[in-house]
């Protein structure tokens, strides 16, 4: 399996597509390990209890 951005490089995706979509990549990781570490972890997803 390919990481995404050589894939992607791979197949002439723009360098500004790509960019974007590492920082929503990005982003996603950042809120779903708020969101797991915040008062909603009891009632979303797991915990690191």
């Amino acid at each position: 399996m390919q990481r995404l951005a050589p894939a992607l490089r791979q197949d002439n995706v723009s360098h500004d597509l790509i960019s974007l979509i590492k920082t929503l990549l990005a982003a996603t990781k950042e809120i779903s390990f708020r969101v797991g570490q915040a008062h909603l972890s009891g009632l979303m997803g797991s915990t690191l209890d």
